[in-house]
């Protein structure tokens, strides 16, 4: 079956950020992925669905502002949201750093599971920093969270998410 990639009108059954060729067209950009390169279109379709249901699972709840359509499958497009530099992203699109976070998670997802299954993630509890002698201090409630982060997605998305919780900065 193939993919159904969402061009900004909140499809009701797209099942993708980006297309395989926009996603080989991203690597091929940065000097490639040989990992990426070395696959074959059946396995790079699985490859984007598992990375956008990523996206999906792990940031939908996190992303800024509104779904635009209440039937439409996936977190994007969005109304109300705004980049890291404060200007209004278009309602009718998919950011260009989501569909970069997806190609990201695509070539990941060819050699592992982004969503494994885990037990016991812990939820931050206190957090302080301290900036005079360089401090940080994070407690867990059950302890530390085993869920994998993956910092090329997470740097992509930071502009487009929500920081919840606070920090603490104490003198020293």
């Amino acid at each position: 079956m193939a993919l159904v990639v969402e061009d900004g009108s909140g499809l009701v059954n797209s099942d993708a950020y980006v297309s395989v060729v926009d996603c080989s067209t991203y690597f091929t950009n940065r000097q490639g992925s040989t990992a990426w390169n070395a696959s074959t279109n059946d396995p790079q379709e699985a490859a984007i669905r598992n990375a956008t249901a990523y996206l999906e699972r792990r940031y939908a709840t996190l992303f800024n502002g509104h779904r635009v359509q209440e039937a439409q499958s996936l977190a994007w497009p969005r109304s109300f949201v705004t980049d890291h530099d404060g200007f209004a992203i278009d309602s009718g699109s998919v950011p260009q750093e989501v569909i970069d976070a997806c190609c990201e998670g695509a070539v990941l997802a060819l050699s592992e599971d982004l969503l494994p299954d885990i037990a016991g993630s812990g939820i931050i509890s206190e957090e302080s920093v301290s900036v005079g002698s360089v401090r940080s201090t994070t407690k867990y409630e059950g302890g530390k969270s085993q869920i994998k982060r993956y910092r090329k997605i997470e740097t992509l998305l930071r502009g487009l998410i929500v920081v919840s919780g606070t920090i603490e900065i104490e003198r020293a």
